[in-house]
């Protein structure tokens, strides 16, 4: 009520800035005095606090990403609680169990969070949005949405132990991209994906426990693409790749997809996003392939991230690398695809510095005055050099005249070479007439041709580079997609040549025309054992699937049946939560977790209080007069004088009750008359406690 008039009566926003120079030196104090509209402005620095966000101020980072550090070692809770306003431009370090949980109608955007200890990013409820947002190495999940409806796009998530995104509730989810982790995604509600894609996982890329929609997707080098759990999943535009293996899935599920190398313009197994790009090569399958229109240029969407008809990702630069993939989205020579030279900074976003710079070996500058090398001046008189009479002159081949002005030509970037000599790039040390050519994605040696003879370039002009695919860049007939002939050669870079199909190399008894899938491994073909080895070994598609199908801890439950541990025992989808001891019990992918600590978690974790992120307010607690349902019984202040909810109430203590509790009208300030009848109240108790105590 107070802040309501102080927000009705508050002036213009203002900017608060935080920091060593600024108005406040953290971030809560500026946030204590903000009021709507404000913008509170960090300055670059590592602060060790949690942010508490509940009115519609805007947070951010005038420097942009990576110049704010919030240090959340010591933090063991959530590192962001936002209901309201927007938050953007952070790194969080070290998050504790739940990085950043977002509900209401707040707005997070433009933030990386590393190594959270549960959950990167927590919806449980509200409309809030969640856009470009980063989260490495989950312990759980990298994001993780319980309810509400929110809008997640264009996010990232990498190397979460159980999954990268969690979708237990419908909502907006589109451009997102899961790396590694033992699912790309898991969804347990009915809800749509669209052009996102999962990477590496290594169980499924997409475990669709409910119908799910997913349209212009890319699921590449997954066990199993696809684990639809006999529901109504299905499949619009994608492409598969390194697997088109799905599970439990309709018929007709593939009948729409593409099987084929996404040919991505940099992807390499292990690497983290600035070391990476997924956007497709030219002659990738990916582009124009869509359902939708593309939102740069009203074209057929591409397939992925970067091809959504409602998205597109922030380049503040310029540079064609977009934040999140972009080490440096404030200086367009910083991006993976440039040479670290020698200025301190790590320009190519590899995590190191100054590497790729060559060592100064030249002699110190001589400052000495150059020598007098000019020959003695000539005295003599000159040589009539004009024809004899009647005799023609012969063509004059004498040098220029010397007139001991030198020509000055200017190397910017200290190669050795100007523009003048021929230097293609003046700003790139790594770029000269004669330099060697590297695979990054210019023409080092100013020939005219990028990349050629190294595995990004495409040497035989077949429109395939080794990167992309070409398993010999010589010869212009092998390319991926190649017609095959049976000439003992592999045109099609399948790893194979039908004319070696009958040949049983392994000696294990079955050809690769008999469905040897690897015909180089004697204890991999049709009807081996498939342990836990990361092999396809009974060559079915599915990676270790009859240790997947096996109870190894004799619980009852198997791996496929829903044991999302199966080494221990006391680990299963039948077996009862335990509360805050970060492990999941029930498979659920939920732990169950008192945020509050007031001992009773919220709904989604499995139990009854209806306002987790107050320790006041579960069901049994004390009534307030405070405007809050304290007990959880739907009804608010239900025992405050003049607060007749549902007809006469019983007042405990019409004394106490008056002195403590705002009885007025909404909006109203507590008297003063109430706090004095509280005083005057106790301090008769303390007579009376005291008077029996003298006479005992």
């Amino acid at each position: 009520m107070i802040w309501s008039i102080l927000l009705a009566c508050a002036a213009s926003a203002i900017t608060i800035t935080v920091g060593i120079d600024g108005d406040y030196s953290t971030i809560n104090d500026a946030l204590d005095v903000a009021t709507d509209g404000d913008i509170v402005e960090i300055f670059p620095g590592t602060y060790t606090e949690s942010i508490t966000l509940n009115k519609a101020v805007t947070v951010t980072s005038p420097r942009g990403l990576g110049s704010v550090i919030i240090d959340a070692s010591g933090i063991t809770s959530q590192v962001l609680l936002l209901s309201d306003g927007l938050v953007q431009g952070l790194v969080i370090r070290d998050a504790g169990s739940i990085g950043a949980s977002v509900q209401g109608t707040a707005v997070l955007a433009a933030t990386e969070i590393f190594d959270p200890t549960g959950y990167g990013v927590y919806v449980p409820d509200g409309t809030p949005q969640v856009v470009e947002v980063a989260v490495y190495r989950a312990t759980l999940a990298g994001f993780l949405v319980s309810g509400g409806e929110p809008t997640i796009s264009r996010c990232i998530a990498v190397d979460s132990a159980w999954s990268g995104f969690y979708l237990q509730a419908s909502g907006t989810y589109r451009s997102l991209l899961a790396i590694r982790g033992y699912y790309g995604f898991r969804t347990t509600a009915e809800t749509a994906l669209r052009n996102s894609i999962a990477l590496s996982a290594s169980s499924v890329g997409v475990n669709s426990e409910e119908g799910t929609r997913l349209t212009n997707m890319v699921l590449a080098y997954n066990p199993v693409a696809v684990n639809c759990h006999d529901n109504e999943a299905s499949l619009v535009t994608s492409l598969l790749w390194d697997t088109d293996t799905t599970t439990s899935c309709s018929e007709d599920f593939t009948e729409d997809a593409i099987i084929g190398n996404p040919l991505f313009v940099d992807w390499r197994e292990g690497e983290d996003p600035y070391q990476i790009d997924l956007r497709p090569s030219p002659a990738s399958p990916l582009v124009d392939a869509g359902t939708g229109k593309d939102a740069s240029d009203d074209s057929q969407a591409d397939l992925g991230i970067f091809g959504g008809a409602d998205d597109t990702w922030t380049d503040s630069d310029g540079d064609g690398y977009p934040i999140l993939f972009d080490c440096n989205d404030s200086d367009p020579d910083i991006h993976a695809d440039t040479i670290d030279i020698a200025d301190g900074t790590d320009n190519d976003c590899d995590g190191d510095i100054d590497e790729d710079a060559p060592e100064d070996t030249s002699p110190p500058e001589d400052t000495s005055p150059p020598e007098d090398t000019s020959p003695p001046e000539d005295t003599s008189p000159p040589e009539d050099t004009s024809c004899p009479q009647d005799t023609s002159c012969p063509a004059d081949t004498a040098p220029p005249r010397d007139t001991g002005e030198a020509t000055v030509y200017v190397d910017l970037d200290g190669d050795g070479f100007s523009a003048d000599e021929g230097d293609c790039q003046e700003h790139n040390l790594a770029t000269y007439p004669g330099a060697p050519e590297i695979p990054d994605h210019a023409d080092n040696d100013c020939d005219g041709l990028v990349d050629e003879g190294t595995w990004l370039g495409d040497d035989d002009g077949d429109g395939f580079s080794e990167q992309a695919g070409d398993c010999d860049d010589t010869d212009p007939l092998r390319y991926p997609g190649a017609t095959e002939d049976s000439d003992g050669r592999d045109q099609d870079c399948d790893g194979r040549d039908p004319s070696n199909d009958t040949i049983d190399r392994d000696n294990d008894g079955v050809t690769v025309q008999d469905g040897d899938c690897d015909d180089t491994d004697p204890a991999v073909f049709p009807g081996a054992w498939d342990g836990i080895d990361g092999v396809d070994s009974d060559c079915d598609g599915i990676t270790d699937g009859d240790e997947l199908g096996q109870d190894l801890d004799a619980d009852g439950i198997s791996m496929l049946d829903g044991d999302c541990n199966d080494s221990d025992i006391s680990i299963a989808s039948t077996l009862p939560e335990l509360a805050d001891d970060f492990i999941d019990q029930d498979c659920d992918g939920v732990d169950l977790f008192d945020q509050d600590g007031d001992g009773d978690p919220a709904p989604a974790s499995g139990g009854t209080d209806c306002d987790d992120l107050r320790a006041d307010v579960y069901p049994g607690a004390q009534e307030q007069c405070d405007g809050l349902d304290n007990d959880c019984d739907s009804k608010v202040d239900e025992f405050c004088q003049g607060n007749n909810l549902d007809g006469p109430q019983a007042v405990p203590d019409q004394r106490i009750v008056t002195a403590w509790c705002n009885c007025g009208p909404p909006g109203s300030i507590p008297s003063t008359g109430g706090w004095l009848a509280l005083v005057m109240g106790l301090a008769s108790w303390s007579l009376r406690r005291e008077g029996r105590n003298t006479a005992t």
